[in-house]
């Protein structure tokens, strides 16, 4: 999911159109594309399936349950 901001390009807090007060976190909403900060990918997990799946297991979920999660 792509983040979004509180603030506009001025610095300025963002209000919310209907009641003209500020805005909350679910009236900002989500999907802003910022290219330059998209270049700076922050941490990256070099993670395959079956590293996911060696994680359920060790959470203690089950073979058969770990299976569902695999189509194996």
């Amino acid at each position: 999911m792509i983040t979004t901001y509180n603030v506009d390009n001025g610095g300025n807090a963002i209000n919310f159109s209907v009641t003209g007060q500020l805005s909350r976190l679910f009236e900002l909403g989500s999907g802003h594309v910022d290219p330059n900060h998209a270049l700076d990918l922050g941490l990256v997990y070099d993670a395959t399936a079956n590293n996911y799946l060696t994680y359920l297991y060790g959470l203690g979920y089950s073979f058969p349950i770990i299976a569902l999660f695999s189509n194996e």
